[in-house]
């Protein structure tokens, strides 16, 4: 059960780290000036007496895309989180053997959507978890991963791990409409002004029209072999898409009509880990103002000018769960364990604090606790504090401005994958294939 824990897509990814055929040179390094932010202890710089300047908390009543909008960028709710729990509902098959719960979930007018490990969606009542309906995405049970949703205007939009996309009713799950695909869709969707996008795991991105699936253009990236399995989600406003690929790159692409405005590249950087050679990108690329952030598993990451692509900022840490975006400060967990608070503009760093357990002495062993408590979702920043749980179900709560622990809380259901907030509550599906929700 301990190393249940540990979440699956990283240690498939670690799995093909050891591949010999991953062993080569280092890139050259990405230009520009660096910050050393993967230390392993607290940091908080000498030089810098700043603090985040956050936007005003805001009333979330809805979580309808991966990370609240298409942009990407998370949100700063109003809630202060009591840990009490208000119900638990089952929603099917959790972690098992190959199987994981990588759909995160989202809540729209009164609803939570939550799949679980083998594609089924289930709607739920928001205020007592009573199943609304129950569908399964897929015609035949295959240990594959799941996808993701969004939903908007009365559909639910899903990637079920096929290379296909869906539109369900929201009102009884019934199929809409069905797009087949070239590749496997395993990232969530999303959708924005009439238009779907999806990045598949065949190094595609394609526009579907909202109503009917239609596709209307599809992009070809550059095809990469390795790659983490679930992929990452575009992210999109009125005026570009943009999509994370294997390969590394990152391209904007203009939504009428799927031309490239731009592209960048992540694959290159200083190797400072075992998984430098996966420049895939699982956390959503932000669309935050007038840059572009980015940050892939290989350690590298970039700010980068949305108009004409040019770089803004290189930095020396890699993402995996999404980033939230408040003011002119981006919080994150890196793929070292530290929860980082890091200026916008600059990428210089407010501070930075380590998640982990400490080392176990020479010739010890980790802990089964300790392994419990090295894997952490998150962030979401509410009411000034920013919320991780780790994959033992320990939630803490940190001061946004200094990263300290403000209140720590042992002993939750195990997450599955990252928490959401809607109203006044917090949800998050479980690895045992069950979404709960916190007041």
């Amino acid at each position: 059960m301990a190393m249940r824990a540990k979440h699956g897509l990283l240690i498939l990814t670690l799995l093909l780290a050891g591949c010999s055929w991953f062993d080569s040179k280092p890139d050259k390094p990405l230009e520009g000036e660096r910050h050393d932010i993967l230390q392993s202890s607290d940091e908080t710089p000498a030089n810098n007496s700043a603090k985040p300047q956050l936007d005003a908390p805001q009333a979330v009543t809805a979580w309808s895309e991966l990370n609240v909008s298409a942009a990407q960028t998370g949100i700063h709710a109003a809630i202060t989180p009591k840990f009490e729990q208000v119900w638990d509902t089952n929603i099917g098959a959790g972690f098992s053997g190959r199987m994981r719960l990588t759909a995160r979930p989202v809540a729209a007018d009164g609803k939570v959507y939550a799949m679980d490990a083998q594609g089924y969606v289930t709607a739920l009542d928001a205020s007592n978890g009573n199943q609304l309906w129950r569908v399964s995405t897929r015609k035949w049970f295959e240990k594959t991963l799941a996808g993701g949703m969004a939903v908007d205007n009365g559909t639910l939009y899903v990637t079920n791990g096929y290379p296909q996309v869906l539109g369900l009713s929201t009102v009884n799950g019934a199929l809409i409409w069905k797009s087949d695909l070239d590749a496997p869709a395993r990232a969530a969707p999303v959708v924005l002004n009439g238009k779907v996008y999806v990045v598949t795991r065949g190094d595609q991105t394609f526009a579907l029209d909202a109503a009917t699936g239609k596709i209307l253009w599809q992009h070809h990236g550059l095809q990469e072999l390795a790659g983490v399995i679930a992929g990452g989600a575009p992210a999109a406003d009125a005026d570009m898409v943009i999509v994370p690929y294997a390969s590394g790159e990152v391209t904007a692409l203009a939504p009428g009509n799927g031309s490239v405005l731009w592209t960048d590249n992540l694959a290159t950087g200083r190797p400072v880990n075992n998984l430098a050679t996966l420049h895939d990108l699982r956390a959503p690329p932000m669309l935050a103002g007038d840059a572009v952030i980015a940050a892939n598993f290989a350690a590298n990451s970039a700010a980068i000018e949305r108009r004409l692509g040019d770089r803004v900022w290189t930095d020396d840490f890699g993402m995996e769960q999404p980033m939230t975006l408040s003011g002119d400060t981006v919080f994150g967990i890196t793929i070292n364990g530290q929860l980082v608070a890091i200026a916008r503009k600059d990428g210089s760093k407010f501070w930075s604090k380590s998640l982990l357990p400490p080392p176990p002495k020479e010739g010890d062993s980790p802990s089964d606790d300790d392994i419990k408590e090295s894997y952490w979702y998150g962030p979401l920043l509410l009411n000034g504090q920013v919320l991780v749980i780790s994959s033992g179900g320990t939630a803490q709560l940190r001061d946004a401005a200094t990263g300290e622990v403000v209140k720590e809380v042992k002993d939750l259901p195990e997450p599955a994958e990252n928490p959401i907030v809607a109203g006044d509550m917090i949800y998050w599906t479980t690895a045992d294939g069950d979404v709960v929700a916190y007041r």
